[in-house]
């Protein structure tokens, strides 16, 4: 600490005077610091209460000659040419520049933004855009939803024209593409710049979407600095379950030459792989207990009049179901296992089963750009964009039939319940003969090739005419060729059972 001399004291950037040859106090009060001025004639209770307060921060002695040689010569300074600062904010900043320069109502996700998050596919990323939702499939996002309204009311385009790109999946996700929804797992988020979500429409903005128009930017040499460029990524994730490694690699290489740099040229490449193993169990939806057009209801033991379906063949006296089962005895077991679980209001699990999914996937991307700028009012650009994604899934389940088969084939109303137990209006627990049980496995191969030439040509004709033109051509190619399903049915399993209780 510099003592204070020369009648001067320096806190908190607030300059005090304090007459020579007093005692000064350095103490703390709230956050900022203070001198205080010990003035001739103060009680010596005063005096004490000011060095209390001090709290140990400083003592500092103003005695005239003495202090002032033990004061340290000032350091000479240093002068700073330039200061540099970048950060999260310049990222802000460009996505606002972006949104102020629209008429429209826009979000805008810059290349910054996107690296910054650990997002698989351009879906994840779009999906941090406010009114905007995903469905995943295998993990990973698929399909967008903007304000409630699905893929297929949202146009996609690729630098400026409109593209469509397909790509399979498994049948809880919607199974193969064969609409007009855009699937963005098919691209890797690394490979684009920018990322607008136009939710309202405007007169530059073709017609064709209820949703939002989503516009990706690919990288361009033009969009950094002049000179050469190089950004190289790499990545690897671990998953305990599948016991595999996920490499991800990105790599962007660009540079301007010629004259003014009037020349651009860009190339960057994404390549990843993915082993994804998934387990668990699964209702496949709920279903009423007392489905008249589906199920029918369980078998009633004998002596119970059926609460549906009513009919000769499942009577009170009826010996058998319909399906030819014979019908429990007619016990209080049995009675309040049966009244339990056919109750109005009660949902059952519609098709219970567990499942074992496997996903390989390896995805390779590569964009390409060349400008020219032949005058400050002409820009000329040429967009190379190609995307493969190709995956293998295996699907294993073992579920059981009898609950989602209507009574024609011999489903629900052949199930004997011999316990249950409801909660909140849902079966969560039930034990049954009669079961029918299948296992199912399934085996695909899907592939989906993307490719995308557009020329742009850009000018200036006045500070308020601009002119855009495009010319290009998109293509995405989906193939399943390989499709194998294998099913194997046991009927009538006895004590078939859940239990979803906590």
């Amino acid at each position: 600490m510099t003592p204070v001399s020369n009648g001067t004291a320096y806190d908190a950037g607030t300059q005090k005077q304090i007459d020579r040859g007093h005692l000064g106090v350095l103490y703390a009060h709230g956050r900022e610091h203070m001198l205080q001025a010990i003035q001739p004639g103060m009680t010596r209770a005063l005096r004490r209460r000011l060095f209390v307060g001090a709290s140990g921060l400083a003592v500092a002695l103003s005695l005239g000659v003495g202090a002032a040689a033990a004061q340290t010569a000032p350091q000479e300074a240093t002068e700073i040419d330039e200061v540099v600062v970048t950060g999260f904010r310049a990222s802000l900043n460009a996505g606002l520049d972006a949104k102020r320069r629209e008429t429209s109502m826009v979000d805008v996700i810059v290349a910054e933004d996107i690296a910054d998050f650990p997002d698989l596919n351009l879906a994840e990323s779009i999906q941090r855009v406010p009114g905007v939702a995903i469905d995943r499939d295998a993990g990973e996002g698929r399909s967008i939803t903007v304000r409630g309204l699905g893929a297929d009311f949202t146009r996609t385009r690729i630098n400026g024209m409109e593209a469509q790109a397909t790509a399979g999946g498994t049948d809880s996700s919607g199974g193969a593409n064969r609409g007009r929804g855009f699937d963005f797992n098919v691209f890797a988020s690394e490979l684009f710049n920018s990322i607008t979500v136009r939710k309202t429409a405007a007169a530059e903005t073709e017609e064709g979407s209820l949703g939002a128009t989503v516009d990706l930017q690919a990288s361009r040499p033009f969009d950094y600095k002049d000179g050469f460029n190089a950004a190289l990524s790499a990545q690897a994730g671990y998953n305990d379950l599948s016991e595999t490694y996920n490499p991800r690699l990105a790599l962007l290489l660009s540079n301007t030459f010629g004259d003014n740099d009037q020349f651009g040229a860009l190339i960057s490449i994404a390549y990843s792989e993915r082993s994804l193993l998934e387990e668990g169990f699964s209702s496949v939806r709920w279903a009423p207990a007392l489905s008249t057009n589906s199920s029918g209801g369980f078998c009633s033991p004998v002596g119970v009049t059926p609460v549906n379906p009513s009919g000769t063949a499942n009577g009170a006296s009826a010996a058998n179901c319909a399906t030819g089962v014979v019908r429990p005895t007619n016990t209080a077991a049995n009675v309040n296992a049966y009244n339990t679980a056919n109750q109005a209001g009660v949902f059952i699990p519609r098709l219970p089963r567990y499942g074992r999914l496997t996903h390989e996937q390896d995805r390779l991307g590569v964009t390409g750009a060349f400008q020219w700028r032949p005058a400050e009012s002409t820009l000329l650009s040429l967009d190379v964009l190609y995307s493969s994604l190709n995956a293998t899934r295996q699907e294993d389940f073992l579920e059981a039939l009898s609950f989602s088969r209507n009574a024609a084939a011999g489903g629900q109303t052949q199930v004997i319940v011999r316990d249950a137990a409801v909660e909140n209006n849902s079966l969560v627990y039930g034990v049954f003969d009669n079961v029918d049980v299948r296992s199912e496995s399934r085996y695909d191969e899907l592939s989906t090739d993307f490719l995308q030439i557009s020329v742009t040509g850009e000018h200036d004709f006045t500070d308020r005419l601009h002119g855009r033109f495009y010319y290009g051509r998109a293509e995405s190619n989906f193939e399943n060729p390989v499709q194998t399903t294998v099913t194997l049915d046991r009927s009538n399993i006895q004590g078939y059972s859940w239990d979803f209780r906590g």
